[in-house]
């Protein structure tokens, strides 16, 4: 099993303009009988109608509020502007404000051609008349003989938390006796307001849960327990379903799963305390077993930090050739997929690549939007090799953010995900997951030896060097205190352990992130804001942050203009923040490291720090 497995089970496909922080953002928002008021399906999700177009490319896009602009348009070409429809004429609500529109009855869609049944809008509303009520599922194979269906819900009236985010989770045994194959699935849906998405996940083989705890809700974070993570299907508004192939199902029974978890991710940004729900899945089995035992197997990226205020900004997770050759014991073929990223993304798309050379785009999204999903239905499937590369790139367009996203499970952090439906199953061996660290891949992270840093030894107390390494740090370091020149001594001390490299770094303290152990040695590292990565200029970042200085500036000269401009760009620098730059100074004069000396020479014609 791979540690980062709890981070990926969110698999979040898509929020819906129907959730009630979009219904706000409009007047009567919540009075419109038509709860996903900007598309095509009442129950919202998928296709935009001409309205949602219009708030979309108005209001998220721009980061704005309701103005006069939508106010005044006539989106659904009625002859009434989208303000009258909605009860606000004048164009004055303010959401903001919470003030009441000038009319709250009489509602009318503003996306919808009225009178709907008019001879005029028969055009306009040609989408809606087939989209009046949910997608109806539409699976021939659930028709075929010996089918069964059962469905897992999570009992009703079940209350959802007063919080924007609820995951809740409940463990149930799949049908005993025999094994069968899992070939379609689609949701049970009790509350559409608070659903945001659901998945279907298997319990590993030989982990049996406990019977107390089958059937009991019980809110689970990211995943529904430590054995059950196996993500088998996905489902969000705007999706009626999952029909998987013929020639392929997922295998429930002894030899595989005899248990499951349903996960429900719940929304509910207006923190009311009165909501409960009882939605579920309902699954579709077959005792005539397919020639192949499908699966999902997920790409992307585990570490993001997206800058604010860009129209663009790409990040890429890779599943390399050395991966491909560990995990894989034979070809796969791929026949559907989906691509995850939240509010930010702009574009995705994961490649296939053989023997150095594209050769394929698996998913290509060039106008990737986060609550109208697309499940890419590949035909023929695409087949991957052994040896075969796998790059997912995630395009992020930040310009309505004032500050630096990260990598979490918030509809507002972000993510870079890539599932892959492939069969057969056995050509995997034991990994259904290809997620990279930063530059890091799963297969490096998976050996625990990642650039001669034993990743898995690093807290182990047990080994004198790891003891050693904690306990030079902890005595002179000690938390919640003032940076010393002592703890910067103790700092550069081990600045060459190749566990200390910044990338390594990371990884182990996001592996063993929430132990105290860890949380106590990363904050006395962060004593000196990790100085200490800066001292070695064979490194180009370290080299590109010195260079600004020292080839802006004249040391031990007089004060030139560019210097001074220099060194405000870099006041933010871990080592130019007062009482790091001291000891940090104190310990290149000591050390006698002349190169720093001129760095710090430099940086006195123009300011002392």
């Amino acid at each position: 099993m791979h540690w980062m497995l709890p981070a990926v089970i969110c698999l979040c496909i898509a929020e819906v303009a129907s959730r009630l922080s979009y219904q706000n953002k409009i007047p009567n928002g919540n009075n419109v009988t038509w709860q996903g008021v900007g598309h095509l399906v009442k129950e919202g999700g998928g296709e935009r109608n001409p309205f949602g177009l219009d708030f979309y490319a108005n209001i998220i896009v721009k980061n704005e509020v309701w103005n006069t602009t939508l106010c005044q348009m006539d989106s659904d070409g009625d002859g009434m502007t989208n303000g009258y429809e909605l009860g606000d004429p004048n164009c004055e609500w303010e959401a903001e404000k919470d003030k009441t529109p000038t009319r709250t009855t009489n509602i009318t869609h503003p996306g919808m051609c009225d009178p709907f049944n008019a001879p005029e809008c028969h055009e306009a509303n040609i989408n809606f008349t087939i989209s009046c009520t949910p997608n109806p599922f539409n699976c021939n194979a659930t028709q075929d003989s010996g089918v069964v269906n059962y469905t897992f819900s999570i009992p009703p009236m079940t209350p959802v938390p007063a919080k924007e985010t609820t995951y809740m989770c409940m463990v149930f045994d799949f049908p005993q006796g025999q094994d069968l194959h899992l070939i379609a699935y689609e949701p049970a849906i009790d509350n559409a307001n608070v659903m945001h998405h659901m998945t279907i996940m298997g319990c590993m083989p030989g982990q049996t849960i406990p019977p107390d705890d089958v059937g009991i809700p019980h809110e689970c974070g990211m995943g529904a327990s430590s054995s059950c993570q196996i993500v088998l299907g996905v489902w969000s508004l705007g999706f009626p379903g999952h029909c998987l192939p013929e020639e392929a199902g997922i295998r429930i029974g002894p030899t595989k799963y005899t248990q499951g978890a349903i996960q429900l991710h719940w929304t509910n940004p207006l923190l009311s305390n009165s909501l409960v729900d009882g939605s579920g899945m309902k699954l579709y089995f077959t005792p005539n077993l397919r020639p192949n035992d499908a699966g999902v197997f997920i790409t992307g990226q585990n570490y993001l930090k997206i800058p604010s205020g860009l129209e663009s900004h790409q990040e890429e997770g890779k599943c390399p050739a050395d991966c491909t050759n560990q995990f894989f014991t034979g070809n796969i073929q791929v026949f559907s997929a989906l691509n995850h990223m939240h509010y930010l993304g702009s574009e995705m798309n994961v490649e296939l690549h053989r023997n150095g050379a594209k050769i394929a785009d698996i998913t290509d999204d060039p106008l990737y939007v986060y609550d109208s999903p697309q499940l890419h239905e590949l035909f023929p499937a695409i087949e991957v090799m052994p040896g075969d590369s796998i790059t997912t790139k995630c395009t992020y367009k930040s310009s309505s953010r004032s500050g630096t996203t990260l990598f979490g499970q918030s509809t507002f952090d972000e993510m870079c995900f890539g599932l892959l439906y492939y069969y057969p199953v056995a050509n995997i061996a034991g990994a259904w997951t290809c997620i990279s660290f930063k530059g890091i891949s799963q297969c490096e992270i998976d050996s625990g030896n990642v650039d001669g840093c034993n990743i898995f030894e690093f807290f182990n107390f047990g080994n004198p060097v790891s003891k050693d390494r904690y306990d030079t740090v902890i005595q002179k370091c000690p938390l919640f205190v003032a940076g010393s020149y002592d703890c910067m001594v103790a700092q550069m001390s081990i600045r060459n352990d190749p566990c200390m490299a910044s990338d390594v770094y990371d990884l182990i303290i996001s592996k063993n992130n929430g132990w105290y152990t860890a949380d106590a040695f990363h904050t006395a590292m962060l004593t000196h804001n990790r100085c200490f990565m800066f001292y070695d200029l064979s490194v180009e970042q370290n080299q590109q942050f010195y260079n600004s200085i020292v080839d802006n500036c004249e040391p031990w000269g007089s004060c030139l203009e560019q210097c001074d401009t220099a060194i405000d760009a870099q006041m933010n620098q871990a080592c130019m923040r007062p009482g790091t730059y001291e000891h940090f100074r104190s310990y290149a004069v000591i050390n006698q490291n002349i190169q720093w000396i001129r760095f710090f020479a430099s940086v006195a014609s123009c300011r002392i720090i």
